[in-house]
């Protein structure tokens, strides 16, 4: 079974009386999805490695919570792996970029060098029934499109855009294609696609008790059944399997985080889970005015062990150690990636890199994300960046929520130091 993982943020809220905190949604903690076919999500940065260097666009998500990317240019690539040697149908779920006056777009797809089949695509978000004959390891699909951008510029979006990819997915052996039917794991308002098989998991830290529910919103088969489970590192809470007929709910009791895994036995089913809590929130001690200054220092590709301040016997960082000695200093703290863009894309949000999605050189941070700078400004602080490294600046969007953001590195005296 292929185990996807997929860190994102949940939001708490709790109220003295029983109501809404937790809701399956595009912006839930997915832990994790298991399931025997094939999936192919082009939006997340798990989809990075298996796609070329170039031809694409960063991911993207959409109003209705599912991620994408474009192929920005008139010809891409991607590598899908099977674990057999078969032929089977792909489902490719694409929209095609259209400006006024345009042509109709199609794709051309080659797989493993040999070509396969050409693809008029219409306007609009659609699956494709593509057959396609898979070799046993990395299959390599080359696209080709009729044209890229906007000859003439009638469009607000500059880049060289052909079509948006969502995802490309292949059934399991033993199940049959249904047309018309929504992609796997995919989003539909509040409620989630599970297929035949498959399930997906959450996280959420609960305080006291809670009520959870489970509502189908669509299914194929009246006995379409799910499975339910709450774990809890000390033991399971719940382990059921119920029927789709009407809602169902637990009673949850438990001081601590708990997973919450929801699968489809017997068919493709859509539902809506929501985590109710009674519990009263704790008091939050009273917050005291801050009248000082804070500043937030990046040592970029600094070694935590090449300093004093964290045991290092040379005297590398004098003044760090100095403030250290001073200072409240944590010695359990890890940086959220290794590359300067996504852990500070991480820093200034408060978000794993799968989340802000700014991952690499073809990224940028989103503009309605929420930054440190942003929300301290709107609490009356005067912020300012100040940037010696050309990947730290506005090209990535790591200004975002500066009331001033000075770019030091285009200095023309500038030595780094």
């Amino acid at each position: 079974m292929n185990r996807l993982v997929v860190v994102l943020l949940f939001a708490l809220i709790a109220g003295a009386c029983e109501r809404e905190v937790d809701r399956f949604s595009p912006l839930v903690a997915v832990a994790a999805k298991d399931w025997d076919g094939i999936l192919f999500e082009f939006g997340s940065p798990r989809a990075l490695p298996r796609l070329s260097e170039d031809g694409w666009s960063h991911g993207e998500t959409a109003e209705d919570g599912n991620t994408f990317r474009w192929a920005s240019s008139e010809q891409a690539a991607f590598t899908l792996p099977s674990p057999t040697e078969a032929k089977r149908i792909l489902w490719l779920e694409c929209e095609p970029f259209l400006f006024e006056g345009g042509p109709t777009q199609w794709i051309s797809i080659a797989v493993n060098g040999e070509p396969l089949t050409e693809v008029e695509l219409r306007p609009g978000r659609e699956r494709y029934p593509i057959e396609v004959p898979f070799i046993a390891g990395d299959n390599v699909f080359d696209l080709r499109f009729r044209f890229a951008g906007d000859p003439n510029r009638t469009s607000a979006d500059r880049r060289k855009l052909a079509v948006a990819f969502y995802q490309a997915s292949v059934l399991p052996e033993d199940e049959a294609p249904v047309a018309g039917a929504p992609s796997p794991f995919s989003w539909q308002g509040d409620d989630v696609v599970l297929p035949e098989g498959g399930s997906m998991s959450v996280f959420s830290d609960l305080a006291g008790e809670a009520t959870l529910v489970v509502s189908p919103t669509r299914r194929s088969r009246d006995e379409a059944r799910l499975t339910v489970s709450v774990r809890t590192m000390e033991g399971v809470l719940v382990d059921e399997a119920v029927s789709l007929d009407e809602s169902s709910q637990w009673k949850i009791a438990h001081e601590g985080p708990v997973e919450i895994s929801i699968g489809a036995e017997n068919d493709a089913v859509a539902v809506h889970v929501e985590l109710l809590t009674s519990a009263d929130p704790p008091e939050s001690p009273p917050v005291e005015p801050v009248d000082a200054n804070v500043v937030l220092i990046f040592l970029d590709g600094a070694n935590a062990l090449r300093t004093g301040l964290y045991g290092y016997d040379k005297n590398t960082t004098p003044n760090l150690d100095a403030l250290g000695a001073e200072s409240l200093v944590f010695e359990n703290a890890v940086s959220q990636a290794v590359y300067t863009i996504a852990s500070m894309g991480s820093v200034l949000t408060g978000q794993y890199p799968e989340r802000h999605q700014s991952v690499t050189f073809a990224d940028k941070l989103r503009d309605d994300v929420v930054t440190l700078p942003g929300v301290v400004s709107q609490h009356g602080f005067r912020t300012a960046g100040f940037s010696g490294n050309s990947v730290a600046s506005r090209t990535f969007g790591l200004d975002q929520g500066y009331e001033t953001f000075v770019p030091v590195w285009e200095d023309k005296d500038y030595t780094g130091h």
